[in-house]
């Protein structure tokens, strides 16, 4: 195995000054000139400037190793690098009844809006005129980006919000008008099928792998790429109470309802602890569950475990 060695010059300012006075002692340039208050001006802050750079070297190499990382943000990578998925927030749910003065079909990720926070639904709600109807719908605003594919292999897309604040679940790409299959344990699973890879980077933000057209989709240039997600706040709004209160949508305006529950099973991102615990042993579960790190594996994907 190979071995890191880093140099040997420990990240103090006041070695480092040392060790630069005895190689200028060495130069004929240097040798026998008295000390000035510039020169060693200088070579204060050419030594404060390498136990910076040290120091930063040693903490970079302590957060490429499990045993040592500390930092979220390190062990979050550990754990992408190793094949664990990063989960994220998942949003919380209400009970709602809605009325419509005429019959409305209401499409999945409509926003809807009440209590000061915003909601969506995960199914199409079909309403007839003057028959109240409960559904649930769920915590979170609905972003939708449209846009073209790069006629490239394996092509990603990145939300621009990070946190882990993208609803872990409710992710959806349609490539035109078509809606693509979303996997979470790698592109092999969409053999020859229509496709994508939900991944969460280190720093929270969505990741969306597209495939290769064998393993997945290959948008191009030519083909119009539709990708909706819901930006939610996690357990935080398990808290707050909007039973009574009324909801409504602006994409419908006959639609009118009321809460009938507060908000419910949110959960936020788990902890970076808990991956440095169990990334190296598991190593995903790619599928399938055979072996007991698998069966973790397959467990922690789902909230409350």
């Amino acid at each position: 195995m190979t071995t890191l060695n880093l140099s040997a010059i420990r990240p103090d300012p006041g070695e480092i000054k040392e060790q630069l006075e005895n190689f200028l002692r060495t130069k004929d340039t240097w040798r026998g000139n008295v000390d000035s208050s510039v020169g060693q001006t200088l070579l204060e802050m050419i030594a404060a400037v390498g136990a910076l750079d040290q120091a930063k070297i040693r903490r970079a190499r302590q957060e490429a190793v499990p045993e040592t990382a500390v930092s979220d943000r390190g062990i979050y990578s550990l754990a992408d690098f190793q094949g664990v998925r990063i989960g994220r927030k998942t949003p919380a749910r209400v009970s709602v009844t809605l009325d419509a003065t005429v019959a409305v079909t209401i499409p999945p990720f409509t926003q809807f809006e009440g209590g000061g926070q915003f909601f969506f639904n995960r199914e199409t709600i079909f309403l007839v005129g003057s028959s109240p109807q409960t559904v649930d719908l769920y915590q979170g605003t609905v972003v939708k980006k449209v846009l073209s594919g790069i006629s490239e292999d394996y092509q990603v897309f990145f939300s621009q919000e990070a946190g882990f604040q993208v609803s872990d679940v409710d992710v959806r790409v349609v490539i035109n008008a078509t809606t693509a299959k979303r996997v979470v344990d790698g592109l092999w699973t969409l053999k020859y099928q229509d496709g994508f890879l939900d991944r969460t980077l280190p720093d929270g933000r969505l990741a969306l792998q597209f495939g290769n057209g064998y393993y997945g989709s290959r948008p191009g240039t030519t083909d119009l790429v539709e990708i909706t997600y819901v930006i939610t706040e996690g357990a935080t709004t398990n808290s707050r109470s909007v039973l009574g209160k009324t909801v409504f949508t602006s994409e419908a305006l006959s639609v009118q309802g009321e809460f009938l529950t507060d908000p419910v099973g949110g959960t936020d991102q788990r902890p970076a602890a808990m991956y440095k615990n169990i990334a190296a042993p598991n190593f995903g579960s790619f599928g399938s569950a055979v072996t007991g790190a698998q069966h973790l594996q397959l467990a922690l994907n789902y909230p409350g475990v």
